[in-house]
Order: structure tokens, then C-alpha cells, then sequence
């Protein structure tokens, strides 16, 4: 967890007055669940999950605005990959899954994590939003970083 916190702290810190965004982690093919929103322009994929992660979204916003209003998907082949961005604007819209308890609303973009973190295939997902990144695995959300002081 802590390699990726820090890669997407300097991208938490930048998003902390723009709004939510959502990550995707996930391994093998792309999950169920999701459907890409079509963009056009696109901002190219295929670029590694690093500390360049930042300034890759702010050029794909820069592109085309519109991706902020989706998940970006960040998938590997296997466990032994690398992540590499798979898609910028992404829709989620895993049901309810029965293991998970039940938990006060939070807001559409909680409760998409918390549900679409149960799915085959979804390693975790980050939520950033208002300076603060949860991650969420398993239908369990865990705060990683509270960055509002930095």
C-alpha cells in the first residue's frame, strides 16, 4: 500500500479543491462493472502507474476536461506486472454485493468504491477527495493519507 500512497500523494494534493477522483486497480482483464465513457480527444494509455502519475492527469484534463468525471483504470497482466493506465473516464456500477454490511450512505463515489472493491479482479480502489485518499478493498474502506495540513 505504501508504494502507491506515495505516488498518488503529490495527485491528492493537486485534486484536494477540483473534486473526487476514483482509481482502479485491478489484475487480468479489465472487470465487470465498468464501462468506459467515450472522450474524444482521448489522452493515451498505456503509461506506467508511477510518480509521473500527476502530472499525466493534469495534461489528460489539460486534453480533454471531461475525463475528471470517471474512474481511471489502472490494470497489470498478472501480479508480477507493473500497473499501466488503462482508461481516464471510466462509469462503475457494482450492485450491492450481499457480504458487504451495510454502511451509511456516503455519497455515490463511496459507495461505488465500497461495491466495485468486492468485484473478481479489482485489487483496490483509492478514492481522493478534499485532501484525504481511502483506499478500499474487499468491500472495506481504510484511510491511507489525510493530506489537508500539507
Amino acid at each position: 500500500m505504501g508504494r502507491i500512497v506515495e505516488i498518488l500523494r503529490p495527485f491528492v494534493c493537486e485534486q484536494r479543491d477540483r473534486g473526487t477522483a476514483i482509481i482502479c486497480l485491478f489484475t487480468g482483464r479489465l472487470p465487470p462493472f465498468c464501462e468506459a465513457m467515450s472522450r474524444l480527444p482521448s489522452p493515451e494509455i498505456g503509461m506506467p502507474l508511477d510518480g509521473s502519475f500527476h502530472a499525466l492527469f493534469a495534461e489528460a484534463t489539460k486534453l480533454n476536461p471531461a475525463i475528471h468525471d470517471g474512474a481511471i483504470m489502472v490494470g497489470r497482466t498478472s501480479p508480477s506486472d507493473a500497473y499501466l493506465i488503462a482508461g481516464w473516464s471510466f462509469r462503475l456500477f457494482a450492485g450491492h454485493a450481499p457480504t458487504t454490511p451495510p454502511v451509511t450512505n456516503r455519497g455515490s463515489a463511496f459507495n461505488s468504491c465500497l461495491s466495485m472493491s468486492q468485484v473478481e479482479g479489482v485489487d483496490r480502489i483509492y478514492l481522493a477527495t478534499r485532501g484525504r485518499l481511502e483506499k478500499f478493498v474487499a468491500g472495506r474502506s481504510i484511510v491511507c493519507d489525510r493530506l489537508d495540513a500539507v
